[in-house]
């Protein structure tokens, strides 16, 4: 018996239809997989039986239909999919924070334009790069205590207040939250940095008002103590100016008579008045 010549690996057309293979002793025909759309139909009209040969030229028409409209919906869903890229890199790089991603060493992995802008340096240049580079020497046991804390994973948010010093300028104070997780088997840390120059200055004139306060409340006090101080002195005084001008009044009576007396009574009644004021 003759078995029926194949195309790697593909029926033959007209065996699926089920008849003679014209086919059969042509070395000059194409493999299947090599022609065009036009010439798969020649083939098929020629090998086609007369019951499914308007079927399989149907279904050979209305595919390439169908893989038009998948492509089209591949494509859209690829823009959608680039679109909503761009977007989250434009929020990435120009939101008002710093946003970095650091492996489990403090190594910058990733950081937006916000961060580099922080850091005073290129972003390319700072990938691959460990924050502790910019980490002030008293504060790299701090750094080294956050990204332990990292790791250990048993904490949502890992929060640490320390310095950056960018090259050549002073210390910047930053707080550093970062959230554990893995991306791709890798443990990744995102994190905010958070800088903290304008908050410690108004921290810090906070702390001034509440001092200037303090010393006005000191000031009233010991204006009260002394006035209450002032108060317990004048009286004792008055009353001693009091009895003397009395005892003047006396005196002057028994020696000059009644007139000079009535004298002196008003004079004490007014130097008795200035004292109580």
């Amino acid at each position: 018996s003759h078995s029926p010549r194949k195309n790697h690996g593909q029926p033959d057309a007209v065996s699926a239809a089920g008849g003679e293979n014209p086919r059969e002793g042509r070395s000059d025909h194409k493999p299947y997989d090599q022609m065009s759309r036009d010439e798969l139909i020649r083939e098929l009209e020629e090998a086609a039986g007369p019951d499914s040969k308007g079927k399989l030229i149907e279904d050979l028409r209305v595919h390439p239909e169908e893989l038009r409209a998948q492509t089209a919906e591949l494509y859209a869903a690829q823009n959608d999919a680039k679109r909503s890229d761009e977007r989250y890199a434009e929020l990435y790089d120009f939101a008002p924070v710093a946003y970095a991603t650091l492996d489990v060493y403090g190594v910058i992995r990733e950081i937006n334009l916000t961060g580099a802008t922080l850091l005073k340096n290129d972003r390319g240049h700072l990938i691959g790069l460990p924050l502790l580079h910019f980490v002030p020497s008293d504060d790299r046991q701090v750094l080294h205590d956050h990204l332990r804390r990292c790791r250990d994973a048993s904490e949502q948010y890992v929060t640490t207040r320390l310095r950056l010093q960018p090259p050549h300028t002073a210390p910047l104070p930053v707080q550093l939250t970062s959230r554990p997780g893995r991306r791709g088997g890798t443990s990744l840390h995102q994190t905010i940095i958070a800088d903290l120059t304008e908050i410690e200055a108004a921290e810090e004139r906070l702390r001034e008002t509440e001092r200037h306060l303090n010393h006005a409340q000191r000031l009233a006090s010991l204006g009260t103590l002394a006035a209450g101080i002032a108060h317990e002195i004048r009286n004792p005084l008055g009353s001693i100016e009091r009895v003397a001008s009395l005892q003047e009044v006396i005196l002057a009576f028994h020696r000059d008579g009644r007139r000079r007396s009535w004298r002196l009574l008003r004079e004490c009644g007014y130097r008795n008045a200035g004292t109580a004021q």
